[in-house]
């Protein structure tokens, strides 16, 4: 079975879990949604749906740092429109390869960037995306911070 159909199984364990339980709201759904998955992950070799318990596993690492990721953001953007004068702020833009990865991957990058306060995606290109970053005082620090990005990515789209 491809991930999507172990998805759609695992929405209907949760789904059967609501009618077992009587109750349909979004804690019962999300609980039986976690059940679901503990069914899928333990019998796993069974059910061969290891690639989606990978998959599922990537998805909430990746929900989970980016929201880091997206907070720390926002938190230097409001150092930056507080603290900071118009000359001590560099704008500039890099530019980012992106080979590697799937149109899906590179388009979803690119928006993940756009959507991290101080950085917007201006081009996207099938071997680069140009990124403008408002304060580019460590460009190492940027492509670490859309290494990571990218490498959640991958956590569950492959």
């Amino acid at each position: 079975m491809k991930p999507i159909q172990y998805l759609i199984l695992n929405i209907l364990l949760a789904v059967l879990w609501i009618i077992l339980n009587g109750e349909a709201d979004i804690f019962h759904f999300l609980f039986g949604f976690g059940i679901g998955f503990l069914i899928l992950w333990t019998f796993q070799h069974l059910l061969n749906s290891s690639k989606y318990v990978k998959m599922a596993r990537g998805f909430v690492r990746f929900i989970f740092i980016f929201s880091l990721i997206f907070i720390k953001s926002n938190l230097n953007m409001a150092k930056i429109i507080l603290f900071y004068y118009k000359n001590k702020i560099n704008p500039s833009f890099i530019s980012y390869p992106i080979q590697e990865l799937t149109h899906f991957e590179a388009l979803l990058l690119s928006q993940l960037i756009t959507l991290t306060p101080g950085s917007v995606s201006v081009n996207l290109e099938k071997s680069t995306l140009l990124v403008h970053i408002i304060d580019l005082k460590e460009p190492e620090g940027v492509y670490k911070n859309i290494d990571e990005i990218k490498f959640l990515i991958l956590g569950f789209t492959r």
